[in-house]
C-alpha cells in the first residue's frame, strides 16, 4: 500500500473529510492514528467510523437484531424512522413524513438483507440524503453505510473523490 498515492492523506484534507462526515475535533482514534503527514489510509477506517454517519453491523447479526442501531444511527443524524412487523418476514419503514417502504426479513445469515434495507431507507429518506455503502462489505466480517446529505457527499467527493470511494460506493440497484 505505500507505493499507491491514496497510501496518505494529509492532515488538511483528513480534517476537511471528517468535517463532512459530521466528525469536529480530536476523537481517541484520531489522536491514535494521526501523524506528523496525516493519516495513513490503512488507518483512517477507525477515524472516519467513529462518525455517528457511519454504521458498522456485524455479518453475523440478523437484519432485526441490528434494526434498533440501524434506527437509531439514522435519528442521530436527524433522519429519524420508525417500523412496524407485517408478518413474521416483512417490515415496514415508516418516516416522519409518512412515507412507507417495505424490506423482506432474509432468513439466511450469509445473506443479511443489509443491502436490501438500505435500499429500502433510502427510499423513505428525504430527496438529498444519500446512503452508501462499503465496497468491502463483500467477504468482510462487519458491514459498513453512511448516511449524508448529498452536498456532505459532494464535498467530501471534491475534496478527495479516490479516498471516499475507497470507503464508500452507492447502494446497488436491484430491478424487482
Amino acid at each position: 500500500m505505500t507505493d499507491s498515492p491514496l497510501a496518505r492523506i494529509s492532515a488538511e484534507v483528513a480534517e476537511a473529510l471528517l468535517l463532512a462526515f459530521g466528525v469536529a475535533g480530536a476523537t481517541p482514534a484520531y489522536d491514535r492514528w494521526k501523524r506528523p503527514f496525516g493519516f495513513d489510509l490503512k488507518d483512517f477506517d477507525e477515524v472516519l467510523y467513529e462518525s455517528a454517519a457511519v454504521i458498522v453491523l456485524d455479518w453475523r447479526a440478523s437484519l432485526i437484531d441490528e434494526l434498533p442501531e440501524l434506527l437509531g444511527a439514522f435519528e442521530r443524524c436527524g433522519f429519524p424512522l420508525d417500523y412496524e412487523e407485517r408478518g413474521e418476514d416483512v417490515l415496514v419503514l415508516k418516516a416522519a413524513d409518512g412515507s412507507l417502504s417495505e424490506i423482506r426479513v432474509a432468513g439466511s445469515e450469509e445473506d443479511a438483507g443489509f443491502d436490501q434495507a438500505f435500499v429500502a431507507i433510502q427510499r423513505c429518506l428525504p430527496q438529498g440524503v444519500e446512503v452508501r455503502r462499503s465496497p468491502n462489505n463483500e467477504g468482510s466480517d462487519t458491514f459498513v453505510y453512511a448516511v449524508l446529505p448529498s452536498g456532505a457527499w459532494e464535498r467530501a467527493e471534491s475534496l478527495a473523490g479516490d479516498v471516499v470511494a475507497h470507503f464508500f460506493e452507492p447502494l446497488p440497484v436491484r430491478e424487482g
